[in-house]
């Protein structure tokens, strides 16, 4: 279980996505009590806790909220249709 899923377009914003998930995490961990699930990893960000691609869904669907990076050209990319849809 995540409390939130980070949906972005990695060429435009990976770094960006990779800090706002290290100070998410930190910010969760220290002001609210989380399951034990959650503290395992409870802001998901592919590039950091996805292994097998055909569990992405299972990720989304696992998630209490959805953070879009809104840049330019993220509603181009596929993947991140399949993410928010």
């Amino acid at each position: 279980t995540h409390l939130i899923f980070l949906s972005h377009y990695k060429a435009e914003c990976a770094a960006v996505a990779a800090l706002l998930q290290e100070n998410l995490d930190r910010i969760l961990q220290q002001s609210r009590a989380l399951t034990d699930a959650e503290k395992e990893s409870p802001v998901f960000l592919d590039t950091e806790n996805l292994s097998d691609l055909n569990m992405l869904r299972d990720h989304v669907v696992r998630s209490h909220n959805l953070a879009l990076l809104l840049t330019t050209n993220v509603l181009t990319r596929p993947w991140c249709l399949f993410e928010i849809v």
